[in-house]
């Protein structure tokens, strides 16, 4: 009534350390197969790949994975199979190394040869680097479902999805610890084309993201540069490349950063555009510390402050340039007694790592007071 295989290999590209078959001999012509579990897979994706693109080689065209008819004959015949787990390693673009990825469901396939999945998915990265953009100790968890039918996979995230990092950095600013929700924003939110010579040019996907307030820190000083800011936008997969669109806010929606950033998948390059809207200071706005923790000691009274930044990274390394605005600004120094009323104008920054302005830049005052 059953049978059971154990240490099933093809290459190194698969493995499988056991499948548990069950049928039925009275449902023979009908459907035999009662249970089909498949325990332990292993899928090494780099070595899929050259088997892919060996048979495209081969055969001079893209390499078509596509069903030839044998699928549609005993679809109607299986049952659903259980996978608990399966393990693929993936590599990753450059050297930023490999990701593993743990899934748990089942899988069943149509007459129309059309195949459906569901279940569970966890994606672990010890340590991953491109140009400019690290992340240590990365955790994605979250259910899922796709359906591949005429050589397109279409994948779903019926509820949002852990992302977690315990460090990333980009360039010289740091975020720790990361903690981000991400939710399919369309569906299908995935379709990668298989007979594409290459998937990731085929890849497109949208996710909403929502993540916990996280500190930015600067380099290698321990202190949080800026007070935590809570991530929200969209994160899109297409052409190639990754892009979030979205804003950081802190406690009370104040200060807020619209965000606009890219990185290819398979280049080291990227860029990232920062843009604070007006900040009210002083009474019905915020204090700097809202801000700058470092700027604790400064109570404000009035005036606003804007700003800008863009950072871009590739196999050279990082380069960036902010510029901040002051329109009115008056603040006092709780220590000292200094106190700066109408300050006015705006500050370049040709550098950001390290920090450097250009020369023949001014700014107005309309009164100091030494505390005198």
């Amino acid at each position: 009534d059953g049978a059971e295989i154990d240490g099933l290999r093809l290459g190194t590209a698969l493995r499988i350390g056991r499948i548990d078959l069950d049928w039925d001999w009275e449902n023979l012509l009908s459907r035999p197969v009662a249970r089909l579990a498949v325990t332990g897979i292993r899928i090494d994706a780099a070595a899929i790949r050259e088997l892919i693109a060996r048979r495209a080689a081969a055969r001079g065209a893209a390499g078509s994975m596509a069903p030839d008819g044998a699928l549609d004959a005993v679809a109607s015949h299986m049952p659903a199979i259980a996978f608990d787990p399966t393990t693929v390693t993936l590599p990753l673009p450059g050297t930023a190394g490999t990701a593993t990825i743990t899934v748990q469901g089942t899988v069943s396939a149509d007459r129309s040869g059309a195949i459906a999945a569901r279940g569970r998915l966890s994606l672990a990265l010890s340590r991953t680097r491109i140009a400019a953009v690290s992340a240590d100790d990365v955790r994605l968890d979250g259910d899922f479902s796709l359906r591949l039918a005429d050589n397109v996979l279409a994948m779903t995230l019926p509820s949002p999805v852990d992302l977690q990092a315990r460090r990333v950095q980009v360039g010289p600013a740091s975020f720790a610890p990361l903690a981000l929700k991400l939710t399919g924003a369309m569906s299908p939110v995935a379709r990668l084309t298989l007979d594409a010579a290459d998937p990731v040019s085929s890849f497109v996907a949208a996710f909403d993201v929502v993540g916990t307030p996280v500190a930015v820190r600067m380099g290698d000083d321990p202190a949080p540069v800026v007070s935590p800011l809570a991530l929200a936008g969209t994160l899109r997969l297409a052409n190639r490349a990754a892009s979030f669109e979205g804003r950081a806010t802190g406690a009370g929606g104040a200060p807020a950063i619209a965000i606009e950033a890219q990185q290819a998948m398979t280049a080291a390059t990227g860029d990232v555009k920062l843009s604070l809207a007006p900040l009210r200071l002083g009474a019905g706005g915020v204090q700097p510390d809202a801000v700058l923790p470092a700027l604790g000691r400064l109570a404000a009274k009035s005036g606003t402050v804007n700003g800008e930044a863009a950072l871009a990274w590739d196999e050279a390394g990082p380069r960036g340039a902010a510029r901040v605005g002051f329109d009115g600004v008056s603040v006092e120094d709780a220590d000292s007694g200094l106190a700066v009323d109408g300050l006015s104008g705006a500050i370049d920054f040709d550098s950001l790592a390290p920090l450097a302005t250009p020369p023949g830049q001014t700014l107005r005052v309309a009164r100091l007071d030494g505390g005198v």
